[in-house]
């Protein structure tokens, strides 16, 4: 697992990034989050980098986050500690010589931020333009918890000969009220010499049917589906729209099943039941995506092109102990058929054969395992 060092920006403090740390040390990672002394005026870029440089203690596995003006500090760092990636948040990325106090003009923020007002009909609240999307009492929390920032560090010149070397990601916030996107995406560009990762400020939920739904067009980045994309009863008809939303460049990414005899989740528990298993219909198969040739084929009719299979190759967890794993298989709706189908002495005998099975696939602590093989699947539009 990783450490993450958390730099926030100008005049905030470590609980910028409270629930980023909460999640990420629910991941099993380590994270270093600071107090800058960004309302000292006597400290500056060098104070900062020594903040960060004693939190870090001697810990390794480096991965320094930076948000906004903390990107002035977060190179400085990587070039005293051994960083695996830098990852810079809306950062303000700095030229060496270069001021912060400098940085707006040299970039075209002032002329970008004009416009950006204008679009929000010159609302200029701390509210309007950094917490528009975050619920009222975290806003008024950080508004709370947030400090003066002191000039001092944006007054001197930007210490490094160059960009330290690091591998850099930077990400982008699409509906960034401060930073406008479209501006951003070029001070990246020119600056990194790199092609932005990009989130939008808001997750939506929609409910729908994805051979169907009108999806905004060209819109998104990535389609990703995990064992659900083989029950669609016109497959073609299906993917051909989920093509249309995605961006030029955007992909595709199916996690799907391997073809049944492949899977012993699927074939043993058949057996269990002496065969009782019904084959599912063509267009109700969890396998459907299963054979390469048929799926690239599907794919390729739908506007797909650079198509590729990975295998996945792992156990499927049925449950701690069998007598959780019985009432997971009983769940089945093939399952509970096949037994309905049965007399009393036959469903019998199978529930027997059944737990026998599930017994005979325990694996100690490790619970109620079964062999299982999947494809992952990417692709990308052809336009």
């Amino acid at each position: 697992m990783a450490t993450y060092v958390l730099i926030h920006g100008s005049g905030d403090s470590a609980f910028y990034w409270h629930l980023v740390e909460r999640e990420l040390g629910a991941r099993g990672h380590e994270v270093v989050a600071m107090d800058l002394p960004c309302d000292d005026e006597s400290a500056g870029l060098a104070e900062y980098t020594d903040v960060a440089v004693d939190a870090i203690g001697d810990r390794s596995d480096l991965i320094v986050v930076a948000q906004s003006f903390g990107a002035f500090t977060a190179p400085l760092v990587c070039a005293r500690v051994p960083a695996e990636l830098l990852v810079l948040v809306a950062g303000m990325i700095p030229r060496p010589g270069e001021r912060g106090e400098d940085w707006s003009a040299a970039t075209g923020f002032d002329q970008a931020a004009r416009a950006a007002r204008e679009q929000r009909g010159g609302d200029d609240s701390e509210t309007a333009v950094f917490y528009h999307d975050v619920p009222p009492a975290l806003a008024a929390e950080a508004l709370r918890r947030a400090r003066t920032q002191a000039a001092a560090p944006g007054l001197e010149p930007w210490p490094l000969a160059a960009w330290p070397d690091v591998p850099t990601r930077y990400l982008l916030c699409r509906d960034d009220r401060f930073f406008p996107a479209g501006w951003l995406r070029g001070v990246v560009r020119e600056r990194l010499g790199i092609v932005p990762d990009e989130i939008e400020g808001n997750v939506t939920y929609q409910q729908g049917d994805a051979q169907t739904h009108r999806f905004a067009a060209g819109h998104h980045d990535v389609v990703i589906s995990r064992f659900g994309a083989m029950f669609f009863a016109d497959p073609v008809a299906a993917f051909r729209n989920i093509a249309g939303a995605l961006r030029p460049g955007g992909r595709l990414v199916l996690l799907v099943w391997q073809l049944r005899q492949r899977n012993e989740w699927a074939t043993a528990i058949d057996a269990a039941l002496g065969g009782e298993l019904a084959p599912p219909a063509p267009d109700d198969s969890p396998f459907s995506l299963g054979d390469p040739a048929a799926a690239e084929r599907i794919l390729q009719r739908a506007g797909f092109a650079g198509i590729r299979f990975a295998e996945v190759h792992e156990p499927v967890f049925y449950g701690p102990d069998v007598a959780a794993a019985l009432q997971l298989v009983h769940g089945f709706q093939d399952v509970r058929t096949a037994l309905a189908g049965l007399d009393r002495g036959g469903a019998a005998r199978a529930e027997k054969r059944l737990r026998d099975t599930l017994a005979a696939h325990r694996h100690g602590e490790r619970g109620v395992l079964f062999d299982s093989r999947a494809w992952i699947i990417t692709a990308a539009p052809t336009w």
